[in-house]
């Protein structure tokens, strides 16, 4: 059974609420958006788990194996009282003033490895850059590359013929 709007004529009227979003994906991204954003959580010893992470617990517990050993609890944030119900599977040895040192410590790797991953990229880009634009002009008939106004000449034809109002400028033109 399908129902049309006049079938609601008699309907109270209902305060309209906004949609949940569950599916961030779907919401429109803003212009320029940035390929690398900085991490959500605000813990670096932990992210955010109550647990220092492995590979700054081995550096504040000698031998340290995550296989054997009980989780090292992070006393920066206080989201280490999350673990306190596995009593024997906790470790509260690490101090607090121990994890600002390793909060403090990875931030800065993690600065570091961004600002190096940002370079390659960087290069990387223009390493391919330069070599498309060699074969490209290896491969084409053209001897010279266009000039402003010709590449602006071609832009405006490809964006006639995309958007299906070429046959129109044409006939316009003849």
């Amino acid at each position: 059974m399908s129902y049309s709007n006049s079938d609601f004529t008699n309907c109270p009227e209902i305060p309209q609420v906004l949609p949940q979003i569950v599916r961030r994906e779907s919401l429109p991204s803003p212009e320029g958006e940035e390929i690398f954003t900085l991490p959500r959580w605000n813990c670096f010893c932990c992210r955010d788990t109550g647990i220092v992470r492995y590979h700054l617990a081995k550096y504040a517990i000698r031998d340290y194996d995550p296989k054997r050993d009980a989780n090292p609890i992070c006393q920066r944030c206080g989201l280490g009282s999350r673990w306190m119900h596995l009593k024997g599977n906790i470790d509260m040895q690490i101090s607090k003033d121990t994890c600002e040192k390793l909060d403090t410590w990875d931030r800065k790797n993690w600065e570091e490895s961004l600002q190096d991953l940002l370079e390659n990229n960087q290069v990387n880009k223009d390493f391919v850059d330069n070599t498309v634009a060699v074969i490209a002009t290896s491969k084409s008939i053209r001897r010279r590359a266009r000039t402003h106004e010709e590449n602006q000449n071609a832009q405006y034809k490809h964006q006639l013929v995309s958007s299906d109002r070429y046959e129109a400028v044409q006939s316009e033109e003849e």
